[in-house]
């Protein structure tokens, strides 16, 4: 039989030791949609499925969000999350315009917020989607586009988490320097990679 021992493991600025049968490595995500000429703050990952799509009136299904509550609310009893990356997509799966594309680059930029203190801020290339398809042109249309590389490896990742603990609030801000000015409205996918702790049923 195993000793505790292999089976935690200690986290930098984490206070107690993590259970493997407790915790997985996963993500939390969800989608909001940007406008074609939006200035206001969209508040991310406030929405669950069944949901409006923040910043627009679509109804959001499973492959969309995965969040078991609304941020504003935090996670639910039982549940945490040490986030040591946070991805974005731009515009998951529909075409979008080089134009566009820019304009999102360079007008919008993002704020993690727990409770009330943002704890990580910047451009949306600060936070590359590390995963799925590579972008590709075709009559000036990208089909798909990610943030940064497809590869893994391509993420950022935080040295020491962030800890969402169980009723605290948290939320992924989409803010603006002026205006965007887009043909179409634009969606992006928010993902906080790292270790969640859900409830055993």
């Amino acid at each position: 039989m195993a000793s505790r021992g292999t089976l935690t493991i200690r986290v930098p600025g984490f206070p107690e030791p993590l259970s493997f049968g407790d915790w997985v490595h996963d993500s939390l995500y969800g989608q909001v949609e940007v406008g074609t000429t939006d200035s206001a703050t969209i508040r991310g990952l406030q929405a669950t499925v069944s949901e409006n799509i923040p910043g627009g009136s679509d109804v959001l299904t499973e492959r969309q969000t995965n969040l078991p509550g609304p941020g504003n609310s935090g996670l639910p009893a039982g549940w945490a999350a040490l986030i040591y990356s946070i991805q974005v997509v731009i515009a998951p799966g529909v075409d979008i315009t080089i134009g566009d594309m820019r304009q999102l680059h360079l007008q919008s930029f993002l704020r993690f917020k727990i409770s009330t203190k943002t704890y990580s801020e910047g451009p949306l290339y600060r936070f590359p989607a590390a995963g799925g398809i590579e972008g590709f042109s075709t009559n000036n249309a990208t089909q798909w586009l990610n943030n940064s590389g497809s590869s893994p490896s391509t993420r950022r990742g935080f040295v020491i988490p962030h800890y969402l603990k169980p009723q605290v609030s948290f939320a992924a801000e989409v803010a603006f320097g002026s205006a965007v000015a887009m043909s179409a409205s634009r969606v992006l996918e928010i993902a906080l990679e790292g270790l969640i702790k859900r409830p055993v049923l």
